[in-house]
């Protein structure tokens, strides 16, 4: 028998307000995490020195690449079928979608581990000595013991502890912080040391987590969601539209990703260092701009997840018309802010041999203004089905993307290639847009069904 899940409050109406006071606590803990991690850079690179800071960089680069190619993005299906399970008080599939997910992430870490410690050697014995193995297993270590951090992301989202989401974003680069001061006045701060630092702080974090997160599944009703691996594996298939959505994502982030990573290699190629240099300053000028989006679309998210679930087409219709109403001008006055104040902002802070990226850095702000300003089509396409649309339209746009990297960077240089990112920023959010409000219209009169 399936008990209410009644402690929880219902589905509340949409609120603009709602959005950004959210939002905000998620921002101030990305802005809280960049500043502990300045010092905590400053302090590496003077006591590691060059050569092994770079083989520590290398060695997360590592385990990052292959988390990437051999994971999947839960946090998307998961709160768009936990949300639904909620709204329809199923508790039993809420308590196996917690458990997939756990599971999904934790083998993913597995096979993460196993093949850095097969390509570690290779690396390792490029870049310096096998002395810096364990910096690599640690590493790996690291990813798989941060399995539970979607899982947990997603609960707390759904009960709105965003003033948790933020204070937690802050714990791992304070710890990391507060043991790298200490080895440093001890003189203990080695690469292994920075390592074991690093991977102790996830755990940590991690550990926090699992405890929080059985704490908040309590207002679910669930008591414990863990299952056997048997039981997982013979109940999988019970929320097959969950895995689904999870294997569509998983195409169209693994292509997304390539973009995001080929754009700095195409421009080596064709340009060399210097050139490398000025184009990745301006993309780590431009993700400060990026870090509000992100914030914002993370709650948008799970407010349009209710709002489906609950079938409110038409209030959800009006709703992202009023929003855009006001932030689309407001992103687009941000854009032309922050491209004035480029200038003086490089010079100042870099100096005249980086303002090469000036340019740069303006259309790589067009180029997120068009991400920013459109920040609810995709997530809106997604939660009503439209995945299998998007990785359609990322088929044929990222090769002509690529193509058109290629010849930017050949006549124009880095500025040609941030300008073709700038065409498929808008293009494909334009398409992914308008798609998802025709759908929304088309569902208008229509109830929904979740299959979860």
């Amino acid at each position: 028998m399936t008990k209410t899940v009644s402690s929880l409050p219902p589905i509340p109406r949409l609120s603009i307000r709602r959005l950004f006071v959210s939002s905000t606590w998620l921002y101030l803990g990305q802005v809280l995490a960049t500043t502990l991690i300045f010092p905590l850079t400053i302090v590496l690179t003077h006591v590691l020195g060059a050569g092994q800071y770079g083989v520590w960089g290398a060695a997360l680069a590592l385990a990052g690449m292959v988390r990437t190619f051999v994971s999947f993005d839960i946090t998307a299906p998961l709160t768009h079928f936990l949300v639904a399970a909620r709204q329809n008080a199923r508790q039993d599939t809420m308590r196996l979608l917690l458990a997939c997910s756990l599971a999904a992430d934790g083998v993913a870490g597995v096979v993460t581990l196993v093949v850095v410690a097969l390509a570690a050697p290779s690396f390792a014995g490029h870049l310096a000595s096998g002395a810096t193995l364990p910096a690599y297993w640690l590493a790996a270590i690291a990813i798989l013991a941060g399995f539970p951090q979607a899982t947990w992301f997603c609960v707390a989202r759904d009960q709105e502890r965003f003033p948790l989401l933020g204070a937690v974003m802050i714990v791992n680069p304070a710890v990391q912080l507060g043991v790298a001061l200490t080895l440093q006045h001890l003189g203990r701060l080695t690469l292994t040391s920075l390592a074991a630092t690093y991977c102790g702080a996830t755990i940590f974090v991690s550990a926090l987590q699992m405890l929080s997160l059985h704490l908040m599944v309590r207002r679910y009703g669930i008591r414990w969601f863990i299952l056997s691996p048997v039981e997982l594996w013979r109940r999988a298939p019970e929320v097959a539209d969950f895995w689904r959505f999870m294997a569509q994502l998983y195409l169209s982030t693994t292509l997304a990703a390539f973009v995001l990573n080929a754009d700095v290699l195409i421009v080596g190629w064709h340009r060399g260092a210097a050139e490398v240099g000025c184009y990745r300053l301006a993309r780590q000028c431009s993700n400060l701009f990026d870090g509000v989006s992100i914030a914002v679309r993370a709650v948008l998210f799970q407010h349009l997840s209710e709002q489906v679930a609950a079938a409110r087409y038409s209030d959800l219709r009006a709703w992202l018309l009023r929003l855009s109403s006001f932030w689309a001008p407001l992103t687009a006055a941000a854009v032309v802010v922050m491209a004035l104040l480029a200038y003086p902002f490089v010079h100042y802070f870099y100096g005249a041999e980086f303002l090469p990226a000036v340019p740069i850095l303006r259309v790589l702000l067009i180029a997120s203004g068009g991400y920013t300003m459109m920040l609810w089509g995709l997530p809106l396409l997604q939660l009503l089905g439209g995945y299998g649309f998007q990785l359609k339209q990322l088929v044929w746009s990222i090769p002509l993307t690529v193509v058109g990297m290629n010849l930017g960077a050949r006549y124009f240089g880095a500025v040609g290639v941030a300008a073709a990112l700038a065409v498929l920023y808008w293009v494909l959010n334009i398409i992914l847009t308008a798609k998802a409000l025709h759908m929304l219209s088309a569902r208008t009169h229509r109830p929904i069904t979740e299959t979860a």
